[in-house]
């Protein structure tokens, strides 16, 4: 055994061999010393939330119970197999056989480990700069357990206070290792990992101490032991020798175990901050296993490696004829360093072969074979020291070479010599090409083996010419290099046939390389990460290897809509989102996975809504579809199969689509401030755009009036109504605006558009209502067809759309041609505001006179005029406001008039007017009214918009029904007369002289909102007795305090029909009511059909068309029956009923009885004639 002085220096030695070693290129082969160790340590596990297991098999464990004390020998070689040139250690691992989780023993075996360096090989680019030696060992191991074998655990450790430590040699077999300055504590003891106490632990990096400190989770302080929590035992054991860390960021570099340009592959790993490598097979997959090795003890030394000669220099030059001493040369110093030993004697130590002869000029060489104590020579490695010798005839030029005697040359690359210098026999320099040169024409860098390149040098004043050869041994020692066709890491679906893409290999000195051998374990039938391995070896044996990641997914299911993806509804229709719904299938599911739908579809209010289908197959793959639902009602517009067309700057067509779905509210922005985003516009298919689709969001349309958009304005800047942004990317010019000049019946919009990795590109568009697109290179869709709004040329270059000015398309035109449902209308068609009343947070038609403000609000406008407002409430001020205000405690209870004219944002102007009440105190139905509709919420009815009780106080009446998307509200007398409902005593209306008898089955008070502008609504009203024969219905007429017929023609139309079960009233679009009837006795239910603006329709004098339809009146009998032919057609202004079709026989029968009983008079008049 060797002395303790020569372990110290092993020590000193070796520490700083392994270091450097892993950076440096080793010559020979590879030896190594063994040195096999007693350990102890940790076992902790640590599942994917970063919280560590307790092991149940192991109770009243005194290292927290969170870790398991383990056991094992570690056996490590110093020098050999690593992954990063030139040595750096490798080894085995034992783990003796632990219980773990009441499931049985865990036992390890085939646990190797292998330095990597600092983990990262180079640095990444193609400098081929080490990042250093590093401190890293990279573990794999096998473990059986519970039934599961081959479960494959890797570890990446720091082992700095390992490699760093004097390793036991110093003591001896038998002795400890005590930690070196690079000793860490465990990751995982840097986090708050003691969940079984509910404190956090922090081990910090105190060599010399080993100290835990322990943070107080109430105040965050550090106290200095655990005994202040009630726990004495010590949980972490300090600074240790071998460290498990985060070892995904390791695992997921390419480790270079050649140099560059042959790394090895990452694996598929994600880098996710747990101690340990998440495990992918066995019973844990994702948690981190930690093996932290705490002590160690030397059992056992093997020293094989043998002693370094040095000699500086190791080429001299002698006179022929001089003494030469091989022990001593001249000039020269000789060093024989042993890693265990020290240093050797080379007169006792070494062997010498001395092949010098001084007598004869000529180049010799002096070979020193050392051996240390152990019998490791360096002739074993083939590192014996040589010296070369130059004897040199007197007077004859020396030439002195630099570098060594012998040289290894790569196979493959050109030779670059490391120069020589010559002088004359008086030292005198011989530099010129002519006379000192170096021939290299003996050597050939692609042929194996031993050659040499000659200098040559002449001294032309008659001192001769002298060579020295250098021995130049070609060797192989490079693997070839694989080239992986395609990508390094690719993805397939389950169930579909891979065919790899394959790679080539080339040597830079193996022209005749064998063929790949390729393992590819793919098996498309089970979702799993798989490797296709490359290997070949060159005619020296060098080996390479590459692989390729390939990923089977679990095949996601498809599924596909029935019906149309786009729906459009009015305000009050059904949507069943099953009816159609999807059909999902699976290829790998035998049964179809179930489909299930979630909707936020409201079909009582306007919108844009969402019905999404998905399922979900047996392997937990999910897809979705989804179908858009447009709700239509009251100024809300929709648009479907629209267009959008790009020009390029010269006005010629670029690309677009036809799929366009867009919608608007029907409201304006008046000011650039505004930030009303009340478009939206989207691509339904998707359609991409030049190869990616875009998005488009925040759009703002705006009425008629100048715009100028900064467009360095981002969202939330506009959001919050900043009209002048600075610049923040200093590349961009200032100043960059688009200017919008919107006309009368026009409308504008701005846009912001996303397109790849753009955002927020500045878009404008100018309308025209009703008109063809034009482009001067035509567009994606049909010459000449008419849009609803039609993208016109707004700055006067005639291409349609402006010019963009930032983004990727600056000076392309982005034109949108929308076709609304219901479409847009000019200025003639405007629909008047709804006005609503608030007080005290509540909408209320009548208000409270000591319940504070009340706020008159519209819901359209962009110009507003009170003037129609009473006196009483806005003292006879001009109001111009958005909004009309008053105090109801300064004005007498009663009831009163509040009116606006506004503009529409199309440049005309329409009127809307609201009865309000002013009580002096709550009546017993309450004062709220949520739904604005003349009801008391405590008695109304919970029906949709367009249903309108009848009498709230008798609820047997029924309801008034109107077409779906628009609204019902009590008339103003009823309202005046305290009815809530849609009804109003005959007594609270004039008389009406041209019936004998009105109000049959009741009278009707009522108005319905949301009507398309000049456009029709149908009415039910249900009646309280049948009709008699004759039947007429009469409006009144409240502007003009007449009484007439209701009208039929342009789009007018009366009907009856039957009650059908429970006592209600067919539906409006009922096949029940034949308008060729019109009035049929007997029957219970009045179908009106109302033209908005027509005859029928009794809003004011004026009688707009302003999407409101007001019509107070009943049935009556007329005191003179009319019966109108077939052909005939009467207008309303007659006062009578306008029929156009024959009369039902059913309607008939009461003048038939007439007609008898006339007859009957007339011939008791004859005989009285003929007995007179």
């Amino acid at each position: 055994m060797h002395s303790a002085q020569c372990f110290k220096t092993k020590k000193r030695i070796l520490a700083a061999a392994v270091l450097t070693a892993l950076s440096a290129a080793a010559v020979g082969p590879a030896r190594a010393d063994v040195q096999v160790y007693d350990w102890t340590g940790t076992f902790t596990m640590i599942n994917p939330a970063n919280v560590t297991l307790v092991n149940t098999d192991v109770a009243g464990n005194p290292t927290k119970g969170n870790q398991t004390e383990v056991t094992g020998t570690f056996t490590y070689r110093t020098g050999s197999d690593d992954l990063v040139n030139g040595g750096g250690g490798s080894g085995d691992i034992a783990i003796d056989a632990f219980n773990f989780f009441g499931g049985g023993p865990a036992v390890a075996h085939d646990a190797t480990f292998i330095a990597i360096g600092d983990g990262h090989g180079f640095n990444g680019d193609s400098s081929g700069i080490s990042n250093g030696p590093g401190d890293l060992l990279k573990g794999d191991l096998l473990f059986d357990w519970n039934g599961t074998n081959n479960i494959v655990v890797e570890i990446i450790w720091n082992a700095g206070g390992f490699l760093t430590s004097d390793m036991g040699l110093a003591g001896g077999v038998g002795s400890s290792v005590v930690a070196g300055a690079g000793a860490i504590a465990p990751d995982y003891e840097s986090r708050c990992v003691d969940i079984t106490f509910g404190v956090c632990t922090i081990a910090l990096d105190d060599p010399a101490a080993g100290a835990t400190e322990w943070i107080n989770p109430a105040d965050g302080t550090l106290v200095p032991d655990a005994s202040a929590f009630g726990l004495t035992t010590d949980v972490s054991g300090g600074p240790i020798l071998l460290a498990t860390v985060d070892g995904n960021p390791f695992a997921q570099e390419s480790v270079d175990p050649d140099g560059p340009g042959n790394p090895i592959p990452p694996v598929n790993r994600h880098i996710d901050g747990l101690s340990g490598i998440a495990m992918d097979n066995g019973p844990f997959p994702g948690f981190g296993a930690n093996f932290d090795v705490r002590t160690m003890m030397l059992t056992a030394f093997t020293d094989t490696t043998p002693p370094v000669v040095t000699l500086s220099p190791n080429s001299i030059s002698i006179n022929q004829g001089d003494a030469f001493d091989p022990l001593a040369p001249p000039g020269v110093t000789i060093t024989v360093v042993d890693v265990v030993d020290g240093t050797l004697d080379v007169a006792t130590d070494c062997s010498i072969t001395n092949g010098v002869l001084t007598g004869a000029a000529g180049n010799y060489t002096v070979t020193y074979n050392c051996s240390d104590l152990s019998a490791n020579a360096n002739a074993d490695n083939g590192s014996e020291g040589v010296l070369n010798v130059q004897v040199v005839a007197a007077g004859a030029p020396i030439i002195t070479l630099s570098g060594n005697a012998s040289v290894t040359q790569e196979c493959g690359v050109a030779y670059t010599d490391a120069g020589a210098s010559c002088t004359d026999a008086l030292l005198n320099p011989i530099t010129a090409p002519a006379d000192f040169f170096l021939d290299t024409s003996a050597l050939n860098v692609s042929t194996l083996g031993v050659q040499s390149v000659t200098w040559s040098c002449t001294d032309t004043g008659g001192g001769g010419t002298t060579t020295v050869d250098r021995v130049v041994t070609v060797v192989d020692t490079s693997a070839p290099v694989i080239s992986l066709n395609g990508a390094a890491s690719v993805a397939i679906e389950e169930g579909s046939v891979y065919t790899d893409a394959g790679a080539t290999a080339t040597d830079g000195c193996d022209v005749g390389l064998p063929a790949l051998t390729v393992v590819n374990t793919v098996d498309t039938s089970v979702p799993s990460t798989y490797l296709v391995t490359y290997s070949v070896s060159d005619a020296s044996g060098n080996p390479a290897t590459a692989s390729r990641t390939v990923e089977v997914q679990p095949s996601a299911p498809a599924i596909v809509l029935q019906g149309n993806q786009t729906v459009n509804l009015n305000v009050g229709d059904t949507f069943d989102p099953n009816n159609p719904g999807a059909v999902c299938s699976d290829a790998q599911d035998a049964t179809a996975p179930v489909v299930s739908v979630a909707s936020n579809v409201d079909v009582t209010q306007p919108g844009t809504y969402e019905a999404v289908y998905s399922c979900t197959d047996t392997d937990g793959n999910t897809a979705s579809v989804t179908r858009n639902v447009i709700v239509q009602g009251a100024g809300f517009f929709s648009a479907v199969d629209s267009n959008f067309t790009m020009l390029t700057p010269t006005g010629d067509f670029q690309n677009g689509a036809n799929d366009i779905v867009a919608t608007w509210d029907g409201t304006f922005n008046t000011s650039v401030s505004d930030s009303n985003f009340n478009m939206t516009l989207a691509t339904a298919t998707p359609t991409p755009y030049e190869g990616s689709v875009w998005t488009a969001h925040n759009i703002r349309v705006f009425g008629p009036g100048s715009y100028q958009f900064d467009v360095d304005c981002t969202p939330a800047q506009i959001q919050a109504g900043i009209t002048d942004c600075p610049v923040t990317d200093l590349d961009k010019p200032e100043g960059r605006v688009l200017t919008l000049d919107v006309g009368p019946n026009q409308l504008g919009a701005h846009i912001l558009f996303d397109w790849s990795t753009t955002s927020n590109i500045d878009v404008v568009n100018l309308w025209n209502i009703d008109g063809a697109f034009t482009s001067p290179s035509g567009f994606l869709g049909v010459t000449g067809r008419i849009f609803n709004l039609v993208s016109i040329d707004a700055n006067g270059n005639n291409f349609s759309g402006v010019p963009m000015v930032d983004g990727p398309f600056i000076g392309f035109h982005a034109n949108f041609n929308l076709d609304f449902n219901p479409p847009i209308q000019p200025a003639a068609g405007v629909r008047a505001p709804i006005l609503g009343a608030i007080q005290n947070g509540a909408t209320r038609r009548a208000v409270l006179v000591t319940d504070g403000i009340v706020t008159v609000s519209t819901d359209i406008g962009t110009t507003f005029d009170w003037s129609a407002t009473d006196d009483a409430l806005d003292g006879g001020a001009t109001v111009t406001t958005s909004s009309l205000s008053f105090d109801p405690a300064s004005v007498a209870p009663g009831f009163y008039s509040v009116g606006v004219t506004i503009d529409s944002g199309l440049s005309s102007e329409a009127t809307g007017s609201l009865i309000l009440e002013v009580v002096a105190s709550v009546p017993s139905v309450g004062l709220d009214d949520s739904d604005n509709d003349g009801i008391p919420d405590s008695v109304d009815d919970s029906g949709p918009a367009n249903s309108l009780l009848v009498d709230a106080g008798d609820a047997t009446l029924g309801s008034i029904i109107s077409s779906p998307g628009t609204s019902l509200s009590v008339g103003n007398n009823a309202y005046i007369a305290g009815i809530f409902g849609g009804s109003i005593p005959s007594t609270d209306l004039p008389s009406d002289s041209g019936v004998e008898e009105s109000c049959i089955g009741g009278c009707f008070d009522f108005q319905v909102s949301g009507v398309s502008p000049g456009g029709s609504v149908m009415v039910v009203l249900p009646l309280s007795e049948p009709l008699p024969g004759g039947s007429v219905y009469r409006k009144y007429n409240q502007s003009a305090g007449t009484w007439v017929d209701f009208g039929v023609g342009a789009g007018n139309a009366i009907a009856s029909a039957g009650k059908i079960a429970g006592g209600l009233c067919p539906d409006e679009s009922s096949a029940s009511y034949d308008d060729t009837l019109g009035l049929v006795a007997g029957d219970e239910c009045i179908r009106l059909t109302i033209v908005d603006g027509g005859a029928n329709d009794m809003d004011s004098a004026a009688n707009p068309a302003n999407g409101i339809v007001y019509d107070p009146g009943g049935a009556g009998v007329p005191a003179t029956p009319v019966f109108a032919s077939p052909s005939t057609s009467l207008g309303s202004a007659s006062g009578c009923t306008v029929v156009t079709a024959p009369i039902d026989p059913r309607q008939r029968g009461d003048w038939w009885l007439l007609a008898m009983l006339l007859g009957l008079l007339g011939f008791h008049a004859h005989m009285r004639r003929s007995r007179h």
